[in-house]
């Protein structure tokens, strides 16, 4: 075999190759193979778009639910402090004030009045905090992607 020989087996092989390439079952198969992978891969970003979108909704809701319920908490221990310990602390110190002035009258040496305190008996109900529940919602909360929360239980 010379070179020419092997030259025009060359040619005939691409003329070969060519000619398929040009042929309708060539065009047809690769325009086939390019529409199937360019719809697979649309496909797969808009089904992952779908499930950021969904994973996002989630941490949102559950987000606004920890919101909620810490507010809640927050309102019922300031309706907590409104309601009984802030008359209490006023009182407390308004009969304070009497017995420092009461004990400034003895360490002069006058004899002052006779005075008077009523014990306060105010029973003060404990307010039930849903914190257990609070605390499922933070911990099992995939509310930041990335790194887990690290919080203490």
């Amino acid at each position: 075999m010379n070179f020419a020989n092997g030259m025009e087996l060359l040619q005939q092989a691409w003329d070969g190759v060519r000619s398929f390439a040009n042929s309708a079952f060539a065009s047809a198969f690769l325009s086939a193979l390019a529409g199937a992978g360019l719809g697979v891969w649309g496909a797969q970003r808009v089904a992952e778009r779908a499930a950021r979108a969904r994973e996002l909704l989630d941490s949102l809701r559950q987000a606004n639910a920890v919101i909620v319920l810490a507010t809640t908490i927050a309102n019922n221990a300031f309706s907590l402090k409104r309601q009984y310990i802030t008359p209490l602390s006023e009182r407390y110190f308004k009969d304070r004030e009497v017995a420092v002035a009461h004990q400034a009258l003895i360490l002069s040496g006058k004899s002052p009045l006779p005075i008077t305190f009523e014990a306060e008996m105010t029973k003060i109900t404990p307010v039930t905090i849903p914190l257990d529940a609070l605390k499922n919602l933070v911990y099992s909360a995939q509310l930041m992607p990335g790194r887990a929360l690290a919080l203490e239980r």
